[in-house]
């Protein structure tokens, strides 16, 4: 606001251009920040994360079949309901990561530092937290073994 800005330039802490200018800079850096981190997040669920629920899915088809060509009818209950449990987050995690991708490269293109940074805040961060959520909801089903990452417990008590 003007009265920070007068209060700022009325010490001689800065003049009004050098707090504009690092006003300028501050969106920048957050933008970039945030423009690394939103590619990083769609980068490893697109060609780490899906592919690896898939690869699961499969497994526990060919389990699913076995079952019921050895057993018969009902004794697959677990793998269809863990498959439509994978299923759906699948579909979910590569939904939003698009969602994701598309709401970055929305962001990048508004008019300024300040409106780039508020379209990241506004949208891209939010879609962050939902795909977030999507791979942390895959990440409790799927076997450690076949997670392409280390899981929290790896990477806290070393196991």
């Amino acid at each position: 606001s003007q009265k920070n800005i007068d209060l700022f330039t009325s010490f001689g802490v800065m003049s009004e251009i050098e707090l504009y200018a690092r006003k300028e800079i501050m969106f920048e850096a957050y933008s970039k920040t945030i423009a690394i981190e939103a590619r990083t997040m769609s980068d490893i669920s697109l060609c780490s994360v899906i592919p690896a629920i898939e690869k699961y899915i499969c497994y526990l088809g060919k389990t699913a079949k076995f079952k019921t060509d050895t057993v018969g009818e009902g004794f697959d209950a677990v793998e269809k309901d863990i498959i439509k449990k994978l299923s759906d987050l699948s579909l979910g995690i590569y939904t939003t990561a698009n969602e994701l991708i598309a709401a970055r490269d929305d962001a990048a293109n508004q008019k300024d530092a300040e409106s780039i940074a508020y379209a990241y805040k506004n949208n891209v961060i939010l879609l962050m937290a939902k795909l977030r959520e999507l791979v942390d909801s895959a990440e409790v089903i799927m076997p450690r073994d076949m997670w392409p990452m280390p899981n929290y417990g790896a990477l806290t008590y070393w196991y």
